[in-house]
């Protein structure tokens, strides 16, 4: 995989994605602004589409690895994963209410999410496409319903950066 990150316009995203730039699924801003390309390290073999909120800001206030973070997500199975059912919703903090609070780097995400939320400033959004070997490989988790291969959308909201 090659690392693809976005910050477009929404008519561009529609473009590039033959009309289905957002899953219904995803919480929409009222519009898509034109924004500078948010850009983690290199080589990270998924995409980060930061659609909505800050995408610069003062380096204290941007998520590095050690930060505690509070979060919404949505987690679903992608809608191009080959494994499971696509758009099958996994996890949803907004479902249940609270922030879900953690320290990024100790592994209480999958990779590919903790990854994807360094250098995010507080307040963005993001949708990240997180592929079988940077979520739950190729033995999934059993216990999740989540299967083996599965392709994973992450709808990500930074709520605060400790």
């Amino acid at each position: 995989f090659d690392v693809e990150i976005v910050a477009i316009s929404k008519k561009k995203a529609r473009e590039l994605s033959g009309g289905d730039a957002i899953d219904k699924d995803t919480p929409k801003p009222e519009s898509l602004k034109e924004q500078d390309v948010f850009a983690p390290k290199k080589g990270h073999p998924y995409k980060v589409d930061v659609y909505d909120g800050p995408t610069r800001c003062d380096r204290a206030d941007r998520v590095k690895k050690g930060s505690r973070v509070s979060i919404h997500l949505v987690a679903t199975i992608h809608k191009s994963s080959v494994a499971g059912r696509p758009k099958k919703k996994l996890h949803s903090t907004r479902d249940r209410g609270p922030t879900f609070d953690f320290v990024v780097g100790d592994g209480q995400l999958v990779k590919g999410c903790e990854d994807g939320l360094i250098g995010m400033c507080a307040g963005a959004k993001a949708v990240m496409v997180i592929p079988p070997e940077l979520g739950y490989g190729e033995k999934g988790a059993p216990g999740a319903k989540i299967p083996g291969g599965a392709t994973l959308n992450f709808d990500v909201e930074v709520v605060a950066i400790e």
